[in-house]
C-alpha cells in the first residue's frame, strides 16, 4: 500500500475511521469522506503527515460532489487505488414502524450510492489499469435479520451486485479486483448506541473490534480472496445454513436468541469496558 491511494466512506468513526488508520499506517494517500465536517476535520488531523491526507465533508448521495472527489484525487495524488464503500445506514424495528423515507434512506446510503459511486471510479481505473474495490455488507446480507429488513435487503443487494462485478470483469483484461468484507456485530456506536432496538439474534454472534475488521479490509485489497466474513469458519457455516435451509435456522433461532438475551445484558453492564471506536 506504500503510496497508494485509498478513498474511504463513512470515515469519521467506526470501522472507517479504524480503517483509514490502518491504510495510513502502511504508508498510503488516504482521502476521507464523511457527513460530519468538525468530526471529520478533527480526525483528519490526528494524523502526522497531512500531505498524505485529504477530507471532504459530504453525503455519499451526493454524486457531482463525488466527480469532484475524483479529480481533485487524481490531480493531487496521481493516481487512485482503492476504494471502501463503508458508509452505511440503518433504521430498526418492524417494517410497519420504519417510515417510507427511512427506507429509502437505508436503501440509497447502502445500495444505490455504492453502485454509482462505483460507476463514476471505473473509468479511472480502467484507464490505469487496476484498482480494487471493497464494498462493506453485513452477516445480515447472507442470512436475514428480524427487525432489521430493509438492512437485510440491503446488505444482500450488495452482496449480490459485488459478485455480479467479480464475474463482469472476470474475463477482462483490465487488473481491477472487487471484494467484500461482511462483518458481524462491531464495537462501534452503529450497534451499541442504541442497544435496545438491536434485536436479540444480533447479540449472539461473537463481536468484532473496528480494527479487526479494517485488518479483514486491508486482507481483501491485498489478495485474491473475494469476501472476508468476521468469526471464521463457524459464523460462515451458519450463515449459509441459515440461507439455503430457513426451516434450520427456524430451529436454532429460540436458542440463538436467548444467547443474545444474555449477551446483550452482559454488554450493558460493561459498555465502559469495551474498545468501542
Amino acid at each position: 500500500m506504500q503510496n497508494k491511494t485509498v478513498i474511504i466512506t463513512g470515515a469519521s468513526e467506526g470501522i472507517g475511521a479504524a480503517t483509514a488508520e490502518r491504510f495510513y499506517e502502511k504508508g498510503a494517500n488516504i482521502v476521507l469522506i464523511a457527513r460530519r465536517e468538525k468530526e471529520l476535520m478533527n480526525f483528519s488531523n490526528t494524523f502526522k503527515d497531512q500531505s498524505r491526507v485529504r477530507y471532504y465533508a459530504m453525503d455519499v448521495l451526493n454524486y457531482e460532489k463525488f466527480k469532484l472527489v475524483l479529480e481533485e484525487t487524481k490531480t493531487n495524488f496521481g493516481k487512485i487505488d482503492v476504494l471502501i464503500n463503508n458508509a452505511g445506514a440503518n433504521y430498526r424495528g418492524p417494517l410497519l414502524n420504519v417510515s417510507p423515507q427511512e427506507i429509502e434512506a437505508v436503501i440509497a446510503v447502502n445500495l444505490t450510492a455504492p453502485i454509482i459511486l462505483i460507476r463514476l471510479i471505473l473509468p479511472y481505473l480502467e484507464e490505469q489499469n487496476s484498482g480494487t474495490i471493497i464494498n462493506i455488507a453485513s452477516l445480515a446480507g447472507r442470512t436475514p435479520v428480524d427487525n432489521a429488513a430493509i438492512y437485510s435487503a440491503s446488505k444482500f443487494g450488495i452482496r449480490t451486485f459485488t459478485q455480479s462485478m467479480v464475474y463482469e470483469y472476470a474475463n477482462s483484461n483490465k487488473n481491477i479486483k472487487f471484494g467484500l468484507v461482511s462483518p458481524g456485530p462491531i464495537y462501534t456506536n452503529f450497534v451499541l448506541q442504541n442497544i435496545d432496538v438491536v434485536a436479540d439474534l444480533v447479540f449472539s454472534q461473537k463481536f468484532s473490534t473496528a480494527y479487526e475488521v479494517a485488518d479483514m479490509i486491508i486482507s481483501c485489497s491485498e489478495d485474491k480472496v473475494f469476501e472476508y466474513v468476521s468469526g471464521g469458519f463457524f459464523t460462515r457455516t451458519l450463515t449459509n445454513i441459515g440461507y439455503l435451509f430457513p426451516s434450520i435456522k427456524r430451529i436454532l433461532t429460540p436458542l440463538m436468541v436467548a444467547k443474545g438475551k444474555r449477551n446483550r445484558e452482559y454488554i450493558r453492564k460493561n459498555m465502559h469496558k469495551l474498545p468501542i471506536r
